[in-house]
């Protein structure tokens, strides 16, 4: 069974939650375009912005990943992705709180250690992307 799925999916409803923030901040503050000099909407933009960059790298690793783990019959790979998936998306969540909400407070910590498990996943899954392929050209 594929689950890199599972987390693509899951990071969309939470990138649709992000895209409703800079909606309502927008309305609120009736800027259509930008942020004008509206900190609350340039961070909800922020946000939303740093997700939709990130994202599709992870899920396009993340896919192959599971691909190349399916090729190569690696039954453990499973527990790989699943622990890819989830602490990307955990690492998401943590970086949007710590931009829309944290930053009203000077609290950078949450998007911090957002970013610190973004970076993790991805360089996790980038290195067993290289060596799934490396297998596979030695199978």
């Amino acid at each position: 069974m594929l689950v890199s799925g599972f987390y693509a999916a899951f990071a969309v409803l939470i990138y649709i939650y992000i895209s409703v923030q800079v909606i309502k901040e927008r309305r609120k503050s009736k800027i259509a375009y930008g942020s004008g000099e509206n900190t609350d909407l340039a961070r909800a933009v922020a946000a939303h912005g740093n997700f939709a960059a990130y994202a599709p790298m992870a899920f396009i690793l993340l896919f192959s990943l599971e691909f190349q783990f399916t090729f190569l019959q690696f039954a453990w790979g499973i527990y790989l992705i699943h622990l890819i998936g989830l602490f990307f998306v955990l690492g998401r969540i943590l970086h949007f709180q710590g931009i829309y909400y944290g930053e009203k407070n000077n609290n950078f910590k949450g998007r911090v250690r957002g970013m610190i498990l973004t970076f993790s996943t991805l360089a996790v899954a980038a290195l067993a992307n290289l060596i799934a392929c490396l297998l596979g050209y030695l199978k």
